[in-house]
């Protein structure tokens, strides 16, 4: 149970950044941003895509991204990785990824992300 909770400490630390004119600021949203249909559902729907036998095994590829106010995703890039392969697949996974925006003050604002894709080796 601590490590669960450590383990969502930390993916929610990952993300609590906004972008204001060029600056990156350290905030305390009053919602953070969603994922619309959730991360369960999410995770069950590219599990057929992630568990293909990879070069690199099994592991995770830690893909960062802009969230803009309107909830786009721009400026992708992996920040961990696995080999090519995997971590092409994650940043196309991420760039079809639908987010509500987060929202600071009232108003929505843009943010910067970092959404981990889990592969594992199917037996």
């Amino acid at each position: 149970m601590k490590y669960l909770l450590a383990i969502i400490l930390l993916i929610n630390a990952l993300g609590c950044f906004a972008q204001t004119s060029g600056k990156v600021t350290l905030v305390d949203y009053e919602s953070s941003p969603q994922l619309i249909g959730g991360v369960d559902s999410l995770y069950e729907s590219i599990e057929p895509i992630t568990s293909t036998a990879m070069e690199c095994g099994e592991g995770k590829v830690y893909v960062s991204f802009i969230l803009s106010e309107d909830g786009e995703i721009s400026e992708l890039e992996v920040v961990k990785g696995l080999c090519h392969k995997a971590d092409s697949i994650a940043k196309s996974i991420v760039s079809e990824l639908k987010f509500t925006p987060a929202k600071y003050k009232g108003e929505a604002t843009r943010v910067k992300r970092v959404f981990p894709i889990p592969f594992k080796i199917k037996e």
